[in-house]
């Protein structure tokens, strides 16, 4: 997401990969593929894999 000086948001196109377990989104295959299997086997989420996340990345206020 870009914000421009007036406060609009312009959405930029990319492509997420979700966990079909926890549904967290991440910007790369590899790791949400490594967050799947976490999460299947242990029926939990990973801290150091939902932090890579697109939602825990907004919630710091990274982009």
């Amino acid at each position: 997401m870009q914000e421009v000086s007036w406060g609009l948001v312009l959405k930029e196109k990319s492509v997420l990969y979700a966990c079909s377990v926890c549904g967290l989104h991440y910007t790369d295959r590899e790791t949400a593929e490594e967050c799947y299997a976490w999460c299947s086997a242990h029926s939990s989420c990973r801290l150091s894999v939902a932090r890579k996340s697109v939602e825990a990345k907004r919630a710091m206020g990274k982009k």
